[in-house]
This record gives C-alpha cells, sequence and structure tokens, in this order.
C-alpha cells in the first residue's frame, strides 16, 4: 500500500516513507467513499430519530434540517469498530477522544468551548507531539476521565498521560470495580473465547460520563 493517495475535501497522504505523524504503520487511509461514514444529527425536535447525513453533505442540506446554531452542539464519535461555534462540545470515546482533538486542532478561530474525551487510546497515541493526540491547546477546556489508564501498550487500551486541562482518573484510573482483572492487552484479547467483556473498564468512562 505504499504510495500516496489524495481524497477530495481532504487532502493527499502519502506511505512512500517512515515518518512520525504517520506513526509506526504507514498504511494509507481507505478512501470515504468506500468506508461510507455517518453523521447522525439529533436536535430537540428530533430526538429518537436522527436525520442522517454522509460525510460531503453540504450547507444546503443542514439549512433545510431542523439543526439551530444558536443553541449548545455536541459532537460524539465512537472508537475503533463544519462550524466554528462556541458552544460546540466534542466528545469521544477511545480512539474518538483523539478524534476530537483533531477536530478542536483545526477549528481555531475561535476555539470550540469543550472537548470531553472518554479513556482516550493509549495504542499508538504515546507520543510527546501535541499533533499527533489530544492535547489542552485543542480547545478552551478540555476534561478526561481516564478507567483503563496505561503507561503502555501492554497494559490497557487507555492512557496514563494528562492530556487535558482536567484529568479525572476514577479508582485510580485504571482497573475497575465490577471488571475481570487483567494485566496486559495480550490477556485481555485472549480473553475474547471466554466471552468476557475485555472492554469492561475501558468502557467504564462512559458510563460515568452518563451518570
Amino acid at each position: 500500500m505504499l504510495g500516496k493517495s489524495c481524497f477530495r475535501d481532504i487532502g493527499c497522504f502519502s506511505a512512500s516513507e517512515y515518518n512520525e505523524s504517520a506513526r509506526s504503520i504507514p498504511l494509507l487511509p481507505m478512501s470515504p467513499d468506500s468506508m461510507s461514514p455517518m453523521f447522525h444529527m439529533y436536535t430537540l425536535e428530533q430526538r429518537t430519530i436522527p436525520r442522517n447525513y454522509s460525510y460531503n453533505a453540504t450547507a444546503a442540506q443542514l439549512r433545510y434540517s431542523t439543526f439551530n446554531a444558536s443553541l449548545r452542539t455536541a459532537f460524539i464519535v465512537h472508537g475503533f469498530q463544519s462550524g466554528y461555534s462556541l458552544w460546540f462540545w466534542l466528545i469521544g470515546h477511545s480512539l474518538g477522544g483523539h478524534t476530537m482533538g483533531y477536530a478542536g486542532k483545526r477549528l481555531k478561530n475561535p476555539r470550540v468551548a469543550r472537548i470531553t474525551a472518554l479513556d482516550p487510546a493509549g495504542v499508538g497515541f504515546h507520543f510527546k507531539n501535541t499533533a499527533l493526540r489530544l492535547d489542552h491547546s485543542d480547545a478552551q477546556i478540555v476534561d478526561v476521565i481516564h478507567t483503563d489508564a496505561a503507561l503502555s501498550y501492554t497494559e490497557g487500551f487507555g492512557t496514563a498521560d494528562t492530556l487535558g486541562h482536567f484529568d479525572f482518573y476514577p479508582n485510580g484510573g485504571s482497573w475497575q470495580p465490577g471488571c475481570a482483572v487483567s494485566d496486559s492487552v495480550t490477556n485481555k484479547l485472549s480473553s475474547i473465547t471466554s466471552g468476557e467483556d475485555i472492554t469492561c473498564s475501558h468502557s467504564r468512562a462512559c458510563l460515568i460520563m452518563n451518570n
């Protein structure tokens, strides 16, 4: 997959040689058209049935929706599996936490109001370079909840690094009560065949925020 790929409205990506911004595996990303990412918009008028948009939705499509730019807007991004409003609150779990950081880096004038990262991923994000991960400079307020924190990718799915203005570590930030004790990602992955919930501690951040 070495080479270069360019996508309209997104930019170009190169995998011809290793560089830190490409992380440890310099593979080209899949095209947006092949992944077909969707945005599900919920509003006060549409609380249970969202209006769905593709990644290349037009401004005209949004104008004819129930979206109200004067109200607080939250973007929520799941883990693996544009407006410049001061009201925007970006929320992401796992990889989604860093995705919200990337969005915040681009929305600088003015910055988004808040980013909440729910146990942001540690695997592949143990970098000092803040351009490659979530950072407190990505929004006016960045708060982080760590529930599966680890000092290395072999010990857990989350990161123990302090990334925001406020970093919270419930129950120490690593193993969570009621979850199975596994001392490494390898052990967690080996638990798949046993039916054990390997993301119990990692997902606990979402429950903590909901409560």
